[in-house]
């Protein structure tokens, strides 16, 4: 088994690193951003498209306001994620196969200066159809919505519809 590349500790060592393994600045759908979060340098990469933006700019927002950032740097990555990072979905990558896997299948990652991890930021965002009834799958009775591409949006609906049955048995009864 092949032992798995770590991250490097400099942050412009794993920028440099990035550049060597993805098209940055060439492909345009590959977008960064250098921050500074208090005193320390940080630099993220994302798919454009597959992000929440609004919601991107909200910890951002955050990670860079004054108000948040009391002592300047950074000591524990893992504690500054927990404590800053108002977002449930985040969890450390410390080598370049979970990064760029990541990175790949639509998460963002914020590289922070002076360590040898990554923060994963589960932001994504699928593009979809809407939800529609179905032309050709005509039916009499039941639910109307159509499945579409994206399995989450498709577990909802049934969720929906389960909580819906569910509330009509026990009205019936309640009345009955």
């Amino acid at each position: 088994m092949q032992a798995l590349e770590p991250l490097n500790k400099e942050l412009g060592q794993n920028i440099r690193e990035l550049h060597q393994r993805l098209p940055i600045g060439r492909s345009f759908d590959l977008v960064t951003r250098e921050l500074l979060l208090g005193e320390t340098k940080a630099y993220w990469i994302g798919v454009n498209g597959l992000c929440k933006t609004d919601l991107l700019q909200r910890i951002f927002s955050d990670l860079q306001d004054p108000f948040f950032v009391q002592n300047g740097t950074i000591e524990n990555l893992e504690l500054y994620m927990q404590s800053k990072i108002g977002y449930a979905q985040t969890e450390l990558a410390k080598d370049w196969d979970t990064v760029i896997r990541a990175l790949l299948s639509g998460p963002t990652i914020l590289f922070v200066d002076g360590f040898e991890a990554a923060i994963i930021l589960d932001v994504r965002n699928y593009p979809t159809r809407g939800v529609a009834e179905p032309d050709v799958e005509k039916v009499t009775r039941g639910a109307r919505d159509g499945f579409v591409e994206t399995l989450l949006f498709n577990c909802n609906l049934i969720r929906r519809r389960k909580v819906a049955f569910i509330d009509s048995q026990e009205a019936e009864e309640s009345a009955g």
